[in-house]
């Protein structure tokens, strides 16, 4: 498997494009988000709008999706095919919405929706299913509205914004992309901490972990992140760069 960071930033300025990560396994290509600059990215990177199979969605934040109607658009000029999209629930209405905003797009963009997870109460389970020759797990995770992590294909889990939590920390897989939003101090709610994430990170069974979404004062202190956190973590741990290349 090789996944490739397009984008490590966040809603402000950094220097970097936002969320999304090219995932590439078993003869299937798929971004995770595709926030501001991940068309442009995909240009530098080499890789084509109509290559892509499918977009998995964390959630719907303009910094995780707001390049998905224009990956649409370019597909649907280009002649691409059928665009499957995951997300939370929620994305149906969220992609109607737009749709109703830019109504010279209804019926000449080519994409399906699948909502991951099911809502009971206040209670949102998982889901598995597969695209192409790649299995991929929705895990429920912590942020201001409906949002997932995905495990992919066993060995690589994206976590979307959230807190750090347990289960999530636990999952069994090679290597975790993780966001850390904020830096030392904060409190956690819909965001990681670097004392967030040293509560759980003991017990990952991860051997490689990658920060990503840090605003500019995490960035700063990113060495120092590092550093706290491999205090109580065995494995690896990097901060993404755009372009970032990861393979396990």
């Amino acid at each position: 498997m090789k996944a490739v960071v397009l984008g490590s930033g966040v809603a402000v300025h950094t220097g970097r494009a936002e969320s999304c990560i090219y995932v590439e396994a078993n003869g299937t290509r798929l971004l995770v988000d595709a926030g501001s600059g991940a068309f442009f990215r995909m240009d530098e990177a080499g890789i084509q709008v109509n290559d892509i199979d499918t977009i998995l969605l964390t959630h719907n934040h303009l910094d995780h999706n707001a390049d998905v109607l224009t990956i649409l658009k370019a597909r649907w000029l280009e002649g691409g095919d059928e665009l499957r999209i995951y997300g939370p629930p929620g994305t149906i209405h969220f992609f109607e919405s737009l749709l109703e905003a830019f109504s010279y797009l209804r019926n000449k963009l080519k994409f399906q929706i699948s909502e991951v997870g099911e809502v009971s109460g206040s209670e949102v389970s998982g889901s598995e299913f597969k695209i192409g020759g790649i299995q991929v797990k929705s895990i429920p995770t912590f942020h201001s509205i409906e949002s997932t992590a995905y495990l992919i294909d066993g060995g690589l889990l994206i976590s979307g914004d959230t807190r750090c939590f347990k289960g999530l920390m636990e999952v069994d897989c090679e290597a975790i992309i993780h966001e850390m939003s904020l830096s030392f101090g904060y409190e956690a709610i819909d965001h990681t901490t670097p004392e967030n994430m040293a509560e759980f990170i003991g017990g990952a069974k991860a051997e490689r972990i990658y920060l990503t979404h840090m605003y500019p004062f995490a960035l700063k202190d990113a060495e120092k992140i590092v550093d706290f956190l491999s205090e109580k973590f065995g494995g690896e741990i990097y901060v993404c760069q755009d372009m970032m290349e990861i393979l396990l």
